[in-house]
């Protein structure tokens, strides 16, 4: 009896121990699971907050690339490149200062972090974004040129924080060069004309914005419906200016739609151009003719505009100055090298020497003067290009280069101008005989440039004229034409088809002669993930 009694009570202290051990491993499993759940919402809220962070280094990426666009330097002439820094510097100013994102402040100036007096670097303060997290962006020079120790490619880093956490990313920027203007085919400061069974294949861009003057209707574009645009019509219109005045009727050809509130970076005016350089280069100067003969122009129909012309035939010229006054018909002529032609470059429109003769009735005749040039080019051929000095302001009579017949540009690779005659009137091809052909190759910049009958341009016309309020009503008659218009000049002329192809030459040079921006371009493909 004692020893079953004492066999129970063992018994029952093994099963107490065993209660101890079995109740001691489930608070121990209640403790490691508690534990493992607190790790994994530590983890949790750990991926949050980077998660948090890294989204706010992107929102700040697409803050501050947003902020950089349209950074640009003001027009410099060759050597003279600027600085892009201070240029940033007061693009982000003008964007960020006195705003909610930098909380009013002024945004800190640039320093010059390798003590080469040069600042290489802008910090933004902390922008906060709406909900948890904020950010920073910051510009540095990675690269400079060897040669003139300004920046040649910039980085962008934004880093966002959230917590304790912080996130970078940044993208690349190239310093480049702008010549956006030599991606048009036709880039034109005056309205224009696109007819006559022409082909453009490339966009054309219009900063032209008087659409209606002095009672009459003038739109930006005139495409008709026999021609076509390969690309985009582009205007700095907005699309309600652009429609007042039903603009988009006059847009009946093929093209690839219209698209306003462009830019006007590609508008040139007068003091953009210096063509001296080019001057120095024209040592031969052409002497004067033996054969001088009465010439009117445009034509012998209206003899109202009369010129004195110095001819010369079958000649080969090189390195050739003409002096104002000439007035030269150039006939199966060969130039090589540059042809550079002189003008006075200080008279305003109202101020050109000009009588008004009573005939049979009054005709408007230009004086014989020795301050400009009119120049014809019949059957003529170049091996070089053509320059011209920069009369102040556009007057199509006085200051024109007319190139008829068959026409030939044979410009060596690389060269970087066809035709540099700012302010000139250039017409090229007949307006009236419609068996011209012409080939040009490189860019065409002049006052107005007009290109008819048959004709194969490589690279971009670029009208520059300002025509201003001076000519009145008369300002109608004036544009760009590409093709025959028959609406071109006051009572029209015979009906003549062109077919003519326009194709730009984007990775072409600017000329030497004009002033030039430099611009800071997003490097596609740049984006990095990097350390904060």
């Amino acid at each position: 009896m004692k020893q079953s009694q004492t066999s129970r009570s063992s018994r029952r202290g093994v099963a107490y121990v065993m209660a101890l051990i079995l109740l001691a491993l489930c608070f121990s499993l209640a403790v490691a699971m508690a534990s493992a759940t607190n790790l994994n919402l530590r983890r949790s809220d750990n991926l949050h907050v980077a998660m948090d962070a890294q989204l706010a280094a992107e929102s700040g990426l697409a803050f501050a690339t947003l902020t950089m666009e349209g950074v640009q330097s003001d027009r410099y002439w060759d050597g003279n490149t600027p600085d892009i820094m201070p240029i940033i510097h007061t693009h982000l100013s003008a964007r960020l200062n006195q705003t909610a994102n930098i909380s009013g402040q002024p945004l800190p100036d640039a320093v010059d972090t390798n003590g080469d007096g040069l600042d290489d670097l802008i910090l933004t303060p902390s922008i906060p974004l709406s909900g948890q997290g904020a950010f920073t962006f910051r510009i540095e020079v990675n690269q400079r040129d060897g040669q003139s120790s300004l920046p040649t490619q910039l980085q962008l880093r934004v880093t966002g924080t959230a917590g304790q956490a912080s996130r970078t990313v940044a993208v690349l920027y190239e310093i480049i060069e702008d010549t956006r203007v030599l991606s048009y085919s036709v880039s034109s400061r005056p309205r224009m004309i696109i007819c006559g069974n022409s082909v453009v294949e490339g966009e054309v861009y219009s900063t032209w914005t008087r659409t209606y003057f002095s009672g009459h209707y003038i739109p930006p574009f005139l495409l008709e419906p026999e021609s076509t645009v390969e690309g985009k019509m582009r205007t700095v219109m907005s699309q309600e200016e652009f429609e007042q005045y039903n603009s988009g009727s006059a847009i009946e050809g093929t093209h690839e739609g219209v698209e306003h509130d462009e830019p006007s970076f590609t508008e040139y005016s007068t003091a953009d151009f210096d063509t001296s350089a080019y001057r120095t280069q024209a040592a031969n100067t052409l002497a004067a003719s033996d054969d001088v003969q009465v010439s009117w122009f445009p034509d012998d129909s209206n003899k109202t505009r009369k010129f004195d012309r110095h001819n010369y035939q079958g000649q080969i010229f090189e390195n050739t100055y003409i002096p104002a006054g000439r007035n030269a018909h150039f006939t199966n002529c060969t130039f090589r090298g540059v042809l550079f032609v002189e003008t006075n470059e200080t008279k305003t429109l109202g101020n050109w020497p000009y009588n008004k003769v009573r005939s049979h009735h009054w005709l408007q005749r230009d004086r014989h003067n020795t301050l400009s040039n009119n120049i014809v080019f019949e059957n003529c051929r170049f091996e070089g290009k053509i320059v011209t000095a920069v009369p102040r302001e556009f007057w199509w009579t006085k200051n024109s280069m007319t190139f008829t017949g068959s026409t030939v540009f044979d410009v060596p690779a690389g060269t970087d101008t066809t035709i540099l005659a700012p302010n000139f009137n250039i017409n090229i091809g007949d307006f009236n005989n419609g068996d011209s052909n012409s080939t040009v190759d490189g860019i065409l910049v002049g006052g107005i440039v007009d290109i008819r009958d048959n004709a194969e341009i490589n690279g971009t016309i670029m009208s520059m004229a300002d025509l201003g309020d001076s000519l009145g009503s008369s300002i109608r008659h004036y544009g760009t034409n590409v093709g025959y218009y028959e609406g071109d000049v006051e009572g029209g002329y015979p009906q003549v088809t062109s077919h003519i192809r326009i194709t730009p030459q984007p990775d072409n040079p600017l000329p030497l002669g004009i002033r030039k921006r430099c611009f800071a371009r997003l490097v596609s493909n740049s984006y990095t993930e990097a350390a904060p």
